[in-house]
């Protein structure tokens, strides 16, 4: 299993396999990835665009390229949606947040699926681990599908030690002249980790 902790592994990664899943436990920060990687994508000249799954009703191309259009034009005030969607699909991407909320049917599922990857240079979904067993059974097929199209990128949460060095770089960040050594400091530390425990 291949273990990506900076930035430039997670573009690497994304620019190697164009479709990805992103599976991890609830809140554990799937959602904060996907606003980073559109911020950065973003930067690269790409036109990234956020689905909300929950809206979408239909695997019509039609409609769903009306969809896509009013997206565009909602994240982006300073290009027309049609310029974006005339570009190279290389040049645009797609992020999907709570992929396991898709309203459709196993068939439209797909279809979508496909849609995007036609559409797409790069389609990046977000499922959290655990959902309740007849979703499972509902979604087993899709998820077969998805096995076979997208690669699979797995959140790990991150370990006491580095959670408590995050947070006191994150500490730092509201105050650089903090003594980190201090006992000050460290009870800071311990209390903000006991908040997000």
């Amino acid at each position: 299993m291949k273990v990506l902790r900076f930035k430039d592994d997670i573009i690497n990664f994304i620019q190697e396999y164009k479709y990805i899943l992103i599976k991890g436990n609830k809140e554990i920060g799937k959602t904060s990835l996907l606003k980073q990687l559109f911020k950065e994508l973003y930067s690269k000249k790409q036109y990234p665009i956020f689905i909300d799954i929950k809206k979408i009703n239909t695997a019509d191309g039609e409609e769903l390229n009306k969809l896509i259009e009013n997206i565009y034009n909602n994240h982006y005030d300073n290009i027309d949606a049609q310029v974006i969607m005339q570009k190279r699909k290389e040049e645009r991407v797609c992020f999907i947040d709570n992929f396991e909320d898709i309203l459709l049917s196993t068939n439209s599922i797909k279809n979508f699926l496909e849609y995007l990857m036609l559409k797409f240079g790069v389609v990046i979904i977000t499922q959290t681990n655990r959902f309740d067993i007849l979703e499972q059974i509902n979604f087993m097929e899709v998820t077969e599908y998805i096995k076979n199209k997208f690669c699979l990128l797995e959140m790990q949460p991150v370990r006491s030690l580095q959670k408590t060095e995050i947070l006191k770089k994150w500490l730092l960040l509201n105050d650089l002249d903090q003594d980190e050594n201090s006992i000050l400091f460290d009870t800071k530390v311990r209390r903000k980790n006991n908040q997000i425990q």
